[in-house]
């Protein structure tokens, strides 16, 4: 460990981030970076982070103070930070797994004439108990009459219940009466308009790959014509934009009956089913309060595995003393799955119910079943005594045999369409619509817990809506959805299929033409005749109704997988175990309606092979370039689509690819490639056991192709190795690159087996990067060659960022404020021998 040059607890491993080419996926990325974690990481009791060090700093008043900090962590546990010292105005922006950006602008109240420093600490947390921080010293100068850009260091937008981004930008400039404000850098399609002379509108729809970055800059520029521009960089985070594009998988499945009425001696058990179909559902929580369920603080309670029970969880919930006249528990669910094992970028979240609370009544004991809490719009017995509505969601509570009135006007043609929904478990209740003189128009009692009446209105008048129950010790919550339209829903041709009973059939593929009216909902039956992976999608119209997908048994009673996002697509999928015939249903959420279609495939378990999370790269041009002497588990080789690595050499080496499987399993065939002829392999690996092997010796500089191919689904591991040639160290394939004058130009990707000789002072690489570009580079060697400390020095020639090498390589992130080719430096430090290394670049 290199004591001399870190500080205490600075470990001797990989952080647990990983660098991408621009053209790998967010999972390949995330499965390169998972292998080498898993070589890097230590064994033994939790190691505490460590911070590289920061510099005193600092800042003008007008100007933005941006300082990276990067941790590093022995145990490749996240990091989180904390700030102290500074004004509540500076924030920490997390960037990656472990590092983040502390940026502040600070304002004249912030300072003094001739300044005012501060003491500011950060301190990193690895979530595990080990922690480690630092002080340093901001001082903030003042500056007079310098705009300053009034927005945010950054925010959130989630495409779940928004597709835009339209933000008003100000300018604070007392003496200036019109300040020129730019938007200079942003996303593309991004526009901005000047709204008045000192503010302007920022306006962006992201469209196509930009919804599978998370983070997005808009760089806006003030000038008043006397002092020097100032700029603000704004930082935006996309949430839900790559369910559908970028990531793999789907959400998980929450199965749970609402509570009931109860009394509470002690604490109340709550059960839920969740399960997930691609990986595990590593996170379940209920969120509760006792107060006003819209403005009250909730309380979080975890959840945790029941023993011997496969997908059950269960938690116990003690809300303490409850009034002698009860008390209202209102509630939700939240569960996050694990498809996206080395980060939380992927990973899918549900929560239930969407948008509102489950609400239950909660009574001291032998309080007896006439206790009962009711709604807020009591007395509504009567017509006379309704409250007046319009559309949208309502909630109420039944008390015993009586009923609940509400009014709603509707104008001459109006269609109004009622949906009461309740847990049928708790009570029978039913629906009616009423005349405004008391007649019943509708009546429905059948499909308990889904109830729905239809009603057009010849003219302009009053109905009532009301809910009743003839049970006298009936204590149940329930939800109401109104919805009034004008323009008629014509039935699609599979109706009527309003119901389980009566599901329509349907087909393998496509079926368009779909259609949710209001009070409506649609089953279908698909009939699967041998064990098979299926999968459905819905797509609906975006921009209207919001629909849902739940799959069932054939009996309609058992909820198999459900997708209840607030997007235009629902995706899930099951794998069953014979031939069975599976309930779709689609529904509308608060009474949606919209038009959509469905897509059901269907893939036979002896057929079925799901590539690993690096994903297909079937051909030359997508072969992936490795980490050498790092071993990859967990890799899948697919029937007709083989599986492409790359390795490139400075000639002289000797290659050695090695693959593993499991005692039993199917082993794949390993060639070698080499040259432009990529028909005829120049090796083909020999079995052994449970290992294939192959190795080669390259005699000129350029590429090897690691090919693996297999006519059954395989699971494997590999690893590759390269051995130098013997004698002196000799030169690699970007030499002379030892000077800044004679960097070697290169793109962002993996360079594999970049040799750095004793006598080298350092290895000297240029990229092209954009103003506010998001540069990540590591590199990776065998420990106890060597180290690999890097540098990045800006076009102007200042550094921009630095990063000591723990062990087996360091990482490094840093944002570029000068656009130009920058130098990427590779210092050698203790370099006795031939040091091999890989060095792998990510831009942003």
């Amino acid at each position: 460990m290199r004591s001399d040059r870190l500080s205490p607890g600075f470990p001797a491993v990989l952080p647990t981030k990983m660098v991408k080419p621009t053209s790998w996926t967010r999972s390949t990325i995330s499965a390169l970076w998972f292998a080498l974690v898993v070589v890097g990481a230590c064994s033994g009791s939790n190691q505490p982070p460590s911070l590289l060090w920061i510099e005193d700093q600092s800042v003008s008043v007008g100007q933005r103070l941006q300082v990276a900090l990067t941790a590093i962590d022995e145990d490749g546990d996240p990091i989180t930070f904390e700030l102290s010292g500074l004004p509540a105005e500076a924030e920490l922006a997390p960037i990656a797994r472990t590092s983040a950006l502390l940026i502040w602008s600070p304002t004249a109240t912030d300072t003094v004439p001739g300044g005012r420093s501060y003491e500011a600490t950060v301190r990193a947390l690895d979530g595990q108990g080990g922690s480690v921080q630092q002080s340093f010293t901001v001082t903030v100068q003042p500056a007079y009459g310098v705009p300053v850009i009034e927005l945010p260091v950054g925010l959130t937008i989630d495409l779940s219940y928004e597709s835009h981004l339209t933000l008003e930008a100000k300018v604070r400039d007392d003496d200036s009466e019109e300040v020129e404000l730019t938007l200079a850098e942003g996303p593309e399609g991004a526009q901005f308009l000047k709204s008045g002379p000192k503010s302007g509108l920022l306006h962006w729809k992201p469209e196509g790959a930009q919804l599978l970055d998370l983070v997005h800059l808009f760089t806006l520029v003030a000038s008043d014509g006397t002092n020097a521009p100032v700029s603000h960089t704004l930082m935006v985070v996309l949430l839900g934009g790559s369910d559908e594009l970028g990531c793999p998988g789907t959400a998980p499945t929450l199965v749970h009956s609402p509570l009931a009425d109860q009394e509470v001696p002690t604490a109340t058990r709550v059960e839920v089913q969740a399960f997930d179909q691609e990986s595990q559902v590593q996170g379940l929580a209920m969120y509760w309060t006792l107060g006003d369920p819209d403005t009250s603080a909730y309380q979080a309670l975890a959840f945790t595995p029941v023993d011997g029970e496969e997908d059950l969880f269960e938690a116990y919930l003690n809300p303490g003393a409850v009034p002698s006249g009860g008390t209202l528990l209102h509630y939700y669910l939240e569960a996050t799955d694990n498809d996206d094992p080395t980060s939380e970028a992927c990973d899918h979240q549900v929560v239930s119910p969407k948008e509102h609370v489950f609400t239950v009544g909660l009574y001291p004991p032998l309080s007896g079943p006439a206790a009962c809490v009711d709604d807020s719009r009591e007395p509504d017995d009567q017509p006379t005594q309704a409250l007046e509505y319009g559309p949208g969601t309502h909630f109420g509570r039944m008390c015993g045999a009586q009923a609940d009135h509400l009014a709603v006007d509707l104008e001459g043609g109006e269609t109004l369409s009622v949906l009461l929904s309740h847990p049928p478990e708790h009570g029978f209740l039913e629906l009616d619509l009423l005349s405004s003189d008391g007649v019943e128009l509708q009546h429905a009692s059948v499909n308990q817990g889904n109830l729905v009446v239809n009603h057009t209105a010849p003219g302009t008048g009053r109905v009532y809506v009301r809910v009743r129950s003839t049970d006298p010790a009936l204590r149940l919550s329930y939800r109401l959805d109104l919805l009034a339209h004008l323009s008629p829903c014509q039935p699609d041709a599979l109706e009527p299929n309003d119901s389980s009973p009566d599901a329509s059939p349907l087909a393998v593929g496509v079926t368009e033409g779909l259609e949710i009216c209001p009070g409506d909902q649609d089953w279908h039956r698909v009939s699967i005749a041998v064990a098979s992976h299926v999968e459905i999608k819905l797509r609906s119209e975006p921009g209207f109704g919001d629909l849902d997908l739940s799959l069932l048994d054939a009996s309609g009673s058992s909820v198999l997988a459900s997708s209840e996002s607030y997007g235009a697509y629902e995706n899930l999928t099951w794998t069953t175990e014979g031939a069975v015939d599976l309930l779709v249903w689609v529904y509308g959420h608060q009474g949606g309606v919209n038009t959509y279609e469905l897509e059901v495939t269907t893939t036979p378990i002896a057929e079925l092979c799901i590539e690993d999370l690096f994903g297909t790269h079937a051909s030359a041009d997508q072969a992936l370039a490795l980490f050498s002497h790092v071993p990859y588990s967990e890799l899948v080789a697919c029937p007709q689509s083989p599986d492409w690595y790359a390795v490139d050499l400075n000639g002289g080496e000797l290659l050695e690819v090695t693959l593993e499987v499991e005692e039993g399993g199917e082993l794949p065939s390993l060639s070698l490639l080499e040259g432009e002829d990529l028909s005829a392999p120049v090796v083909v690996g020999g079995a052994s056991g449970g290992e294939v092997k192959a190795s080669w010796e390259v005699a000129q500089p350029g590429r090897v192709h690691i090919v693996v191919t297999s006519g059954a689904p395989a699971s494997y591991g590999l690893t590759y190795s390269v051995t130098d040639p013997p004698g002196p160290c000799l030169p690699d394939r970007f030499e002379p690159n030892d000077l800044d004058s004679t960097a070697s130009p290169i793109e962002p990707g993996v360079l594999t087996w970049i040799r750095m000789c004793p006598d080298e002072a350092q290895d000297t690489f240029s990229v092209y990067l954009e103003p506010f570009d998001h540069l990540m580079l590591t590199t990776s060697h065998l420990p106890g060659f060597g180290f690999t400390d890097l540098e990045v020095i800006e076009p102007s020639g200042a550094l921009a960022a630095y990063a000591l090498d723990p062990s087996s390589g360091p990482y490094l992130e840093v944002t570029a404020l000068e656009g130009g080719h920058h130098l990427i430096r590779v210092l050698p430090y203790s370099v006795t021998a031939s040091l091999g290394y890989d060095l792998a670049i990510w831009v942003d």
